[in-house]
């Protein structure tokens, strides 16, 4: 079909991003299968070659583009759900809804929009919920618990550098309050608030004095930076579930 391509995302943080959550994901697998993990990881790189043509079909509304593709994406986790059967529903129900979420959103506003850009966050995450279910036919406390801070963080960043840039006029409250949810996660797990402490300094410091970025060179070195703070946050979450719980 014209349009589409494959290859790797344009952005390395995207492709940081969905390979971040496929090790989360399968630090968290339990009851490891043969042949769910070889589905979970056909699924993942499925995802990586097409997630920029898929995005884009979506962005420019060729709408049979984007259909085709996800049902491309779609088919080892079809296979993955008439293998494990009624198992893994749960996790496909949750990750239907933030992709039909994100289609609404970008049908009512511009796909530049800071919503989209925050939302959109949470899809390259989506494998840590997927890995695991396939993995394993189920997900454990720890999975879910760490798919959801994982997301929580990429949006909050995401909003975090929407207030930053210059061009752009959001509220740094917006970061928080993205963020805040996150602190559900303690009631089970009380020690994350270490690996929480960095993200909400980084927020309530950002709105007692926004400090703005506009050259292309900043940008680009801020994305970095985020990135590598991800990365941080996700080992010291691992690290904390694995041994404290």
């Amino acid at each position: 079909m014209r349009g589409i391509s494959v290859g790797k995302p344009r952005e390395p943080s995207v492709l940081g991003m969905i390979i971040l959550s496929t090790l989360v994901g399968l630090a968290f697998s339990s009851n490891v299968d043969k042949w769910g993990i070889l589905m979970a990881l056909l699924g993942v790189f499925i995802n990586i070659i097409t997630f920029d043509s898929t995005m884009n079909s979506l962005r420019t509304r060729k709408y049979s583009n984007w259909v085709f593709l996800m049902i491309i994406n779609a088919v080892p986790y079809l296979v993955g759900l008439i293998y494990w059967k009624a198992g893994i529903m749960v996790p496909y129900v949750v990750a239907a809804t933030i992709l039909f979420s994100h289609v609404l959103l970008v049908h009512r506003l511009d796909w530049r929009s800071p919503a989209n850009y925050i939302w959109g966050a949470s899809i390259p995450v989506l494998p840590g919920i997927f890995v695991p279910a396939l993995s394993g036919g189920s997900l454990t406390w720890k999975a879910w618990t760490a798919w959801f801070l994982l997301s929580i963080y990429a949006m909050s960043t995401a909003a975090y550098v929407e207030t930053r840039l210059a061009y752009r006029k959001t509220n740094p409250v917006i970061p928080l309050a993205v963020l805040a949810p996150s602190v559900v996660s303690l009631i089970r797990a009380p020690c994350l608030i270490i690996a929480l402490l960095e993200p909400f300094i980084k927020v309530l410091s950002n709105i007692r004095g926004r400090r703005v970025v506009a050259g292309v060179e900043e940008i680009k070195r801020m994305g970095r930076i985020e990135t590598l703070r991800l990365y941080i946050f996700a080992f010291l979450m691992v690290i904390i579930l694995k041994i404290m719980y």
